[in-house]
């Protein structure tokens, strides 16, 4: 278990590769329910429930696979699906470890924003972050250079962000 731990970690520092895991469907579901468990946690104070939270975070995971599923097969790579859609949901629980404790940190009181500026310009940098490694994971998975990788992640971001936000947007009350 810790030597898995210890790939996502390198995975997340850009020191490893998405073909260095195992192609293993088995770890690939493994890891989507560690990224959408740990995503509702940090999704019910934004949705402001536990389902809606789930939700959202489900929504996202079975985007990212949709989205690597056909980025792969537009690129004619498709046997390299479960390793790069594990390398990419493992960086989300590593990302989603580290930002939990930032987000408990925030206030729930908007007026006590002062509080929060380290918390938040830390969780701007862990956004930042989850980008450049998804581009690293999509650099060596549609073998393209990084500049293209963080490109096609920020648009799998934008896009997801945009129809999470479609459906589970609270309503303004």
């Amino acid at each position: 278990m810790f030597p898995l731990i210890r790939f996502f970690i390198e995975l997340c520092l850009l020191r490893a590769r998405p073909q260095d895991l195992p192609s293993s469907e088995m770890l690939l579901a493994l890891v989507a329910a560690a990224n959408i468990l740990l995503s509702t946690l940090g999704a019910i104070p934004t949705f402001g429930s536990v389902g809606a939270g789930f939700g959202a975070s489900a929504l996202d995971t079975a985007f990212l696979a949709a989205f690597i599923w056909a980025l792969l097969r537009f690129h004619n790579r498709p046997e390299r699906f479960v390793q790069t859609t594990t390398a990419a949901l493992g960086i989300g629980v590593v990302v989603s470890v580290v930002s939990l404790p930032l987000q408990m940190m925030l206030p729930d009181d908007p007026a006590a924003a002062e509080s929060a500026q380290v918390p938040l310009a830390l969780l701007q940098v862990l956004t930042l972050w989850i980008l450049l490694a998804i581009g690293h994971v999509l650099r060596h998975a549609l073998d393209v250079r990084l500049p293209l990788g963080i490109g096609l992640a920020l648009l799998y971001a934008v896009t997801s962000g945009a129809l999470i936000l479609t459906f589970f947007l609270p309503p303004i009350s």
